[in-house]
């Protein structure tokens, strides 16, 4: 699958904050997440306040209301509209939501594309009231601008728990353009719910959220391998012939078994290429 052409980088980059490892300190503590806690219970009793505020994405005073991981089907488009549209890949996109104002009141509403496969691939939509009214019309919604953000967690979060009644499908334009549909699978029909448009993030976007992504990933590791080595401290003090054994135990399979929904996932089925908005169960009547 083509995409977008790597950019000239090193991490952690120049002239980016850098995270030090010993000046975050890990706290017991049950740690906020809008989702299930997809990075299993060990990381959830770690406390990665400090670190995530460092996200160049809460630069302009947003806050991440939702970020989780969902099954996308991405697809290319074609250099000619009337080729027939193959079925795409199957991947696991991460999905960040940010809220800028009082969530009854919002002033902007941005999510954020990422993939773990590809470090480059970085996509935004970002809407305010004004061009949400455009959306409205054009898609006939019965939402109001407030009710926006809700409506967009509900989507997702239906994607990944009914993928075969749900499914998320991204266009992948030539001009850097993305447009991302909610399709409902009715058995009988497919229905367009809700319809995105994303915008490829500028290089120097894509190389501070590189940067950041390196060095919290290097902060969460350096915060768990000491936290670890207390335990063993604590555990050879206590019981020597368990730590022994807990030595002689292989690692765990549970890194291997944690995306195997992306790869284990059947693909989704062709979906038309007659765009459906007028069908959406979302639209007015």
């Amino acid at each position: 699958m083509a995409r977008r052409e790597m950019l000239s980088t090193s991490y952690p980059g120049e002239g980016q904050q850098s995270l030090s490892p010993l000046s975050v300190h890990a706290q017991p503590a049950a740690h906020a997440v809008s989702g299930p806690a997809a990075d299993g219970p060990m990381l959830s009793t770690f406390d990665f306040t400090a670190i995530e505020s460092m996200d160049p994405s809460l630069a302009e005073g947003h806050r991440v209301v939702y970020d989780r991981e969902c099954p996308f089907e991405l697809r290319v488009q074609e250099s000619d509209a009337n080729a027939p549209q193959e079925v795409g890949t199957l991947e696991a996109i991460k999905c960040k939501i940010l809220l800028l104002g009082d969530q009854a009141c919002p002033q902007h509403v941005r999510v954020d594309l990422t993939s773990e496969n590809d470090l480059f691939f970085h996509y935004t939509h970002s809407v305010n009231e004004s061009s949400f009214r455009g959306m409205q019309e054009a898609q006939k919604l019965m939402i109001e601008f407030p009710d926006y953000m809700n409506v967009l967690v509900k989507m997702l979060n239906s994607c990944i728990k009914s993928p075969h009644s749900f499914l998320a499908v991204l266009l992948l334009k030539r001009d850097g353009k993305a447009q991302l549909d909610i399709i409902q699978n009715m058995e009988y029909k497919f229905v367009e719910l809700l319809s995105l448009d994303f915008t490829a993030s500028p290089e120097e976007v894509v190389r501070q959220q590189i940067t950041f992504r390196y060095n919290s990933l290097k902060s969460k590791v350096a915060l768990m391998q000491a936290r670890l080595q207390d335990i063993n401290a604590l555990v050879k003090v206590k019981n020597p012939s368990l730590l022994l054994q807990l030595q002689k135990t292989p690692p765990s399979q549970y890194g291997q078994q944690h995306h195997a929904y992306s790869t284990s996932s059947p693909h989704v089925s062709p979906l038309p290429q007659a765009r459906t908005a007028n069908t959406s169960v979302m639209s007015r009547r």
